[in-house]
């Protein structure tokens, strides 16, 4: 009996709080063998109802003290029952001492039929405590899974309410950029052009000031030749 399954990640059990089972673990184990509630899974997983050994009304039948009939398929609940009581008048379980093996046993006229019982019955209590944990791990799955699906519904709640806002109060758009940011883009494409006609000015001026260095009067100034007034002339 191990009622804290070993996590072999961590590198000191004892450290992280484990302990091996107590003594009152090890006798809970033991109550739950001698349950009703397993014995009846074993009745019905072996049809005991149908082994004279178990319902001595079939005993009678097969020695003709009454009329023989097929094997019972579906058994009323007094029926199992009674095999269930019987079941359990024939099968032991005790713990070995202080240790933690549960030692568990059958009584039959066959050997072999002995030993299919108390293996059935193991095998029995070990698959309830598998459904138990799968049964727990399911519980903790949809339980996460409404967990996470309520984060999911209150995070698009919060986004739809904060759009609201910026809608309401004008903070986005309809291109979806602030306008504080949709402002400063404007003036900074404004300052980009002011920037590149100062630059072209003071190029045409750098030219004009050469020219008239030269000795020209001002008549052949890039300038002035490209002005449209000189066009028309021409």
């Amino acid at each position: 009996v191990d009622t804290q399954g070993q996590n072999l990640a961590q590198a000191n059990q004892a450290q992280q709080g484990y302990s091996p089972p107590d003594t009152g673990a090890v006798d809970t184990e033991v109550e739950v063998l001698r349950s009703p509630a397993l014995a009846e899974a074993v009745v019905r997983r072996l049809k005991l109802w149908n082994d004279p050994e178990f319902n001595p009304a079939m005993a009678r039948r097969l020695f003709g003290l009454a009329p023989a009939h097929p094997p019972i398929a579906n058994p009323d609940s007094q029926l199992v029952a009674r095999t269930t009581d019987a079941l359990l008048s024939k099968t032991w379980m005790h713990r070995a001492g202080l240790t933690y093996v549960i030692q568990v046993g059958a009584n039959s006229t066959s050997p072999q039929k002995a030993a299919v019982i108390a293996n059935t019955m193991m095998d029995s209590y070990l698959k309830r405590q598998l459904d138990e944990k799968l049964a727990a791990v399911t519980r903790a799955n949809k339980e996460l899974g409404r967990s996470l699906e309520k984060m999911r519904q209150d995070a698009e709640t919060a986004e739809a309410r904060g759009q609201e806002y910026k809608n309401a109060h004008g903070l986005f758009s309809a291109e979806g950029a602030t306008m504080a940011e949709q402002e400063v883009s404007t003036l900074n494409q404004q300052l980009a052009i002011a920037k590149a006609d100062a630059a072209e000015e003071a190029a045409r001026y750098a030219a004009a000031q050469g020219q008239l260095r030269n000795g020209n009067a001002g008549a052949g100034v890039g300038a002035a030749l490209g002005s449209e007034t000189v066009k028309a002339r021409r």
